[in-house]
């Protein structure tokens, strides 16, 4: 079954207890004015589901002994059925939970002028699967989709989510509105304690970021940033690139005060964040015995060094098969090279530290290269956050 696009979520990365933050989840700001609700919707009749609100606070800090940040996320998307062919389309609430994102709760909410039915998550019938996704399948993770019954046209829809975070590895980038849906009003917020540094991007249309707005606020002890992506006072929105205004927003710890600490998921530029990275998974780059007397099979005879990178290469791919099998941090930290290779299969990060063992065994030169493959998304090169990448490569020395 495949995730509908109201999915309010968006983590790239399965970096993936008892409620970290104190006190009650933050609450979602009040639903948008009834006259202007009523005049986006007249100029939407045609779109068969449209957002009239959608809302998303992140609280975290570091936890040393969870090795990242934790925290609670809390999100709550409020649509209304316009056509018979959107029942279908808001008809599905998306769920994940895994040990680093913890499911909390659910609420669903369905108002029919002035009758208003509740579903708790018990309430819902669920079918869950494992959470899988670019040839990748999280092993203690998963995903779970029910449909809300006897929806109709005319249907306010608002659904509710609530996270336990422990440990996550950085900022997860979030996307503001949906390019394919009209949105009234989207908001972000992230609270961070008062002695952090948070920085960010923006990627999206020009039309779409000329409409952010972000402001920051103190709140006991905490800074609020919050980002704003709002229609018209008239409710009308303007044409994008992909139809309706969509922005992407990539946050980065940049320092984290009297908690700083060596970690991956923050840092004040690249070599810093991208050191931190490395420090953490030099170890697992180390050759034993097995690997040693491989290479030294694989490349006997032979004095080019690029031919030497062919042979090594070949014979990993030879020996090993690609298998995305993760579980909690292995999403970003590599299965040691010997442990690949007596298995005989790993996921990118897992063949790519394989290479770069049996090359370094060589003599030759190699290092790990973290990649965003994608045909739609741009790195923030301003923002050093690691959580921009999905994809590991290797970068080998051959002489030229």
């Amino acid at each position: 079954m495949r995730l509908r696009r109201l999915d309010i979520f968006c983590f790239a990365l399965a970096f993936l207890a008892p409620s970290i933050v104190q006190g009650k989840a933050p609450a979602a700001p009040a639903s948008p004015e009834s006259a202007l609700v009523s005049s986006f919707l007249d100029r939407h009749r045609v779109d068969g589901v449209v957002v009239i609100q959608q809302w998303t606070c992140l609280d975290v800090h570091y936890r040393e002994s969870d090795e990242g940040l934790s925290g609670r996320l809390v999100g709550v998307v409020e649509t209304c059925i316009q056509t018979r062919a959107g029942c279908d389309e808001a008809g599905v609430v998306s769920t994940q939970d895994d040990p680093r994102i913890r499911l909390d709760d659910v609420e669903v909410e369905v108002r029919r002028g002035d009758d208003v039915q509740r579903y708790r998550r018990k309430d819902l019938r669920w079918i869950e699967m494992t959470s899988r996704g670019d040839g990748v399948i999280t092993l203690d993770g998963t995903i779970a989709q029910a449909r809300i019954p006897g929806l109709q046209v005319g249907d306010r829809v608002r659904v509710r989510h609530e996270y336990e975070l422990k440990g996550i590895s950085g900022l997860m980038p979030h996307q503001l509105g949906f390019s394919g849906l009209p949105c009234l009003q989207a908001v972000y917020e992230i609270r961070v304690p008062v002695y952090y540094m948070l920085v960010w991007a923006a990627q999206g249309p020009a039309a779409s970021r000329q409409r952010l707005t972000h402001a920051e606020r103190p709140d006991d002890g905490r800074v609020v940033h919050t980002w704003r992506l709002d229609a018209d006072a008239d409710g009308s929105l303007p044409t994008c690139r992909d139809r309706y205004p969509s922005v992407g927003i990539k946050p980065h710890v940049r320092e984290a005060g009297r908690d700083q600490r060596d970690a991956t998921w923050c840092g004040d530029d690249w070599p810093r964040t991208g050191g931190a990275y490395l420090g953490e998974i030099q170890h697992l780059f180390e050759p034993d015995e097995a690997i040693k007397q491989h290479v030294e099979n694989v490349i006997a005879g032979v004095t080019d060094r690029r031919e030497m990178i062919d042979r090594i290469y070949a014979s990993v791919q030879q020996r090993c098969r690609y298998l995305g099998l993760f579980e909690g941090a292995g999403g970003l930290i590599p299965v040691p090279a010997a442990e690949v290779y007596e298995l005989g299969f790993g996921d990118c990060k897992g063949l790519g530290t394989l290479l770069i063992s049996m090359l370094r065994a060589a003599g030759i030169e190699a290092h790990p290269v973290l990649v965003l493959a994608s045909s739609t998304e741009r790195l923030a090169a301003d923002i050093p956050n690691l959580a921009q990448f999905n994809h590991y490569i290797v970068c080998a020395d051959d002489g030229g």
